[in-house]
């Protein structure tokens, strides 16, 4: 059970919180230095936060132009396998020779027809 205390006691109390002395700045130089260092410290929280938000664009903007490369990259990569299968089907032997013997009227040679180099 709690007791009562008497209210002399609370007075006392409470005006000991009031008889404490507070340093009330009142010098305006005092004043002017105090809203300086919260107007840097204002600046430098701004440009802290633009820079986080500058850094966050960036990173957004290199991972589309990182998404375009790679696309890129795989339309260029389709584009070489084609081209590659295209030349071979061209450089095949069996076209080649037909390509000599009905458009070009060439036929192969006899043995009397072919010379041999020596190094």
């Amino acid at each position: 059970m709690k007791r009562a205390r008497p209210k002399k006691y609370r007075y006392e109390q409470q005006s000991l919180l009031f008889r404490q002395k507070r340093h009330i700045a009142t010098d305006k130089k005092a004043i002017a230095r105090t809203l300086i260092h919260l107007v840097v410290f204002g600046v430098c929280v701004t440009l802290v936060a633009l820079f986080y938000v500058w850094t966050r664009v960036e990173v957004v903007k290199l991972n589309y132009a990182l998404g375009t490369a790679l696309h890129e990259e795989e339309r260029l990569h389709m584009k070489n396998e084609r081209l590659s299968v295209e030349l071979a089907r061209l450089a095949s032997p069996s076209r080649l020779s037909y390509i000599a013997s009905e458009e070009f009227h060439l036929k192969t040679p006899k043995n009397e027809q072919i010379i041999y180099m020596n190094d």
